[in-house]
């Protein structure tokens, strides 16, 4: 992450009363400005981590894709595949304006099942989007060089 990143802020709560006393939002702020980048908005949820095919998320990382417009409906999938599958397609707007990465207070708000997190790390990397966690206080994605030379062996050409 470099200063002046635009990033979207997510957070997940287990039930709904927390959503309203949950300090994650101030969090993500401070610590952004901190490090000199900004929030376009935050997005947040009521749902169990186990899952990462959620709506939620799925707003986030479309206003990710475009800051200016409303993510469009998320289409009714399970599998993880086509679900980034269709995240990843661009927006219907003709002047998109893209976000640099999300930031979340750890990995637990976007799963609680490691192989599904390290996934979406490589994923969120192999498109050049920070996946900032406060917890690490850094980028665990495109800007980890392991996460980096990962996909170089393994995935990119």
């Amino acid at each position: 992450m470099n200063p002046g990143s635009r990033l979207i802020g997510y957070f997940r709560v287990s039930k709904r009363d927390d959503l309203y006393t949950c300090e994650d939002p101030q969090k993500l702020e401070s610590f952004c400005t901190k490090k000199g980048a900004s929030i376009v908005s935050t997005e947040s949820e009521v749902s169990a981590g186990n899952q990462i095919v959620r709506v939620g998320l799925w707003k986030a990382l479309r206003k990710m894709l475009c800051s200016q417009c409303e993510p469009r409906q998320m289409p009714m999938l399970n599998q993880y595949e086509d679900w980034m599958r269709e995240l990843n397609k661009s927006c219907s707007c003709k002047s998109a304006k893209p976000c640099d990465g999300i930031v979340v207070t750890d990995m637990r708000a976007v799963t609680t099942d490691m192989a599904q997190g390290a996934r979406f790390t490589l994923d969120l990397c192999a498109a050049g989007k920070h996946l900032v966690s406060l917890a690490e206080e850094k980028c665990l994605s495109c800007c980890n060089p392991q996460a980096v030379a990962f996909l170089r062996k393994s995935i990119l050409p």
